[in-house]
């Protein structure tokens, strides 16, 4: 079991990396693009999610405005918290890259529901454990 998920992972690292190269994108900020919610992300909820320091998220995004696909805004209640957007850009490359993604990895998944159970489940699993340090 352990094996097959280090294959899963890899071959989804994979194929991901591809994708967003494709598009002049590394995979961290792939997954930035592919992580923000329509109505923006905080950007602590982002590192949270990714796994990255603030300092590297916050490259990650300056990078991404660059190329301008975010932007960042303050929420107007609490400055503290800097929401994550998608520009206009940023949302049809999320639109692209979701429908690559759907085609690459439909093309590797026979029996989809069976596996999004065990995906869900074991994603559920993990988020308990990283939940409990």
């Amino acid at each position: 079991m352990f094996e097959e998920l280090i294959d899963l992972t890899t071959s989804f690292l994979v194929g991901f990396r591809n994708i967003v190269k494709r598009h002049s994108l590394t995979s961290s900020q792939g997954f930035i693009i592919m992580a923000v919610d329509i109505g923006g992300t905080p950007m602590t909820s982002l590192s949270k999610k990714m796994g990255l320091d603030a300092s590297t998220m916050t490259r990650n995004i300056e990078k991404l405005e660059k190329k301008q696909l975010v932007f960042r805004q303050r929420l107007s209640s609490d400055a503290r918290i800097v929401n994550v957007h998608l520009t206009e850009l940023g949302k049809r490359t999320h639109k692209i890259l979701s429908k690559e993604l759907g085609i690459y990895f439909g093309k590797k998944i026979t029996n989809r529901s069976e596996i999004s159970n065990k995906l869900h489940g074991l994603i559920w699993d993990l988020e308990k454990i990283n939940n409990i340090k």
